[in-house]
């Protein structure tokens, strides 16, 4: 790339100006570095997963920032570079921030189960799933109290059929279903 763009800037008098030195062009060099070490693996995996999911979003921001901040502990790295590193930092860190104003990442992280989570925050992320579910989504409980007067109703029955009481939620039920494997279409 430096050939084909020193040659460009050399052949026309008004672009010479704009000819980059040595020292810019090794400040080029490493910016490359660290957007192909860090931000290209980032792509890479959102770009290679058959679904993204919510899950990895967290981990995703957990690695990238983790990986910056060894970039800038390094020795070898020039001031601007850091400086230029640590303002990406700072702008993924107010991104983190905003995954604790949704209970979405907080739920869909904790059920990530190939990332080591520490019990109380996976306790806490499934409470968290099923008292939304009971409170938005779940059946009332009315419908859930033994003394429904339609249980024995002969005309409910017959057009209904005589209900059976499940005793765990969907969500429950979700939870304590297997795994897909990951080559399966989870969308068939």
């Amino acid at each position: 790339m430096r050939e084909a763009l020193d040659a460009t800037a050399s052949s026309d008098k008004e672009l010479q100006n704009f000819e980059l030195t040595d020292d810019e062009w090794s400040i080029i060099e490493e910016i490359v570095s660290v957007l192909m070490v860090n931000i290209c693996t980032y792509y890479q995996y959102m770009s290679s997963a058959k679904y993204p999911m919510l899950s990895t979003v967290v981990p995703l921001y957990n690695y990238l920032i983790d990986e910056l901040e060894d970039y800038c502990d390094c020795n070898n790295s020039s001031h601007e570079i850091v400086t230029a590193v640590k303002a990406g930092i700072n702008k993924l860190e107010r991104y983190y921030i905003k995954t604790d104003d949704t209970t979405m990442y907080t739920i869909a992280t904790g059920y990530y189960e190939d990332h080591k989570w520490k019990p109380n925050f996976v306790r806490f992320a499934k409470e968290t799933a099923i008292n939304i579910y009971n409170t938005k989504y779940g059946p009332p409980e009315y419908l859930e109290n033994d003394s429904i007067e339609f249980e024995n109703n002969a005309f409910f029955n017959h057009i209904f059929g005589k209900q059976q009481k499940v005793q765990q939620n969907e969500v429950d039920l979700y939870l304590k279903a297997p795994r897909a494997e990951p080559q399966q279409d989870i969308l068939l």
